[in-house]
């Protein structure tokens, strides 16, 4: 497996649709992932025709805001997320962005454990946030500043 990096079609949402609705209990919608194509930055890991994972984001100013990012099941555990993570510190760093923010559920130990790993820090909470099986779950606000790190 040589997974690699592009920007998101359109031609990929049916993948992409797949992997988000078995991912998450309350999917973005298709609507949402056509609007993000348009005004945000998506990208998709793929090996040759497969969609892998994928992440979402925006530039705010002088910071980013990483709004989605999703392996396939199948594939977790094997370094994809770190790699699409890498990629989005990347472009941070071209376009001079210091600071990433964004917002895990705080049930979301994996998540929480790469974006620890990878420099994040909680800096705030937003209570009641996500929907979930048993309600609402809050989210954690993660900052990953590149001043102080050394990514």
């Amino acid at each position: 497996m040589n997974p690699s990096i592009r920007l998101m079609e359109e031609k990929d949402l049916d993948q992409v649709m797949t992997i988000e609705c078995a991912h998450h209990y309350s999917p973005w919608s298709r609507q949402q992932f056509l609007s993000c194509l348009e005004n945000d930055i998506a990208w998709v890991l793929t090996d040759e025709e497969e969609i892998l994972g994928y992440i979402l984001f925006k530039i705010i100013l002088d910071e980013m805001d990483l709004l989605n990012i999703v392996v396939a099941q199948a594939y977790q555990g094997k370094g994809l997320g770190r790699q699409l993570l890498t990629a989005l510190f990347d472009e941070a760093k071209q376009l001079k962005r210091p600071s990433i923010f964004l917002e895990v559920r705080r049930s979301n130990a994996a998540a929480i454990h790469l974006y620890e790993s990878c420099g994040f820090r909680q800096v705030g909470l937003r209570k009641n946030y996500y929907f979930s099986e048993t309600g609402r779950e809050d989210a954690l606000i993660y900052q990953l500043n590149f001043d102080e790190t050394c990514l």
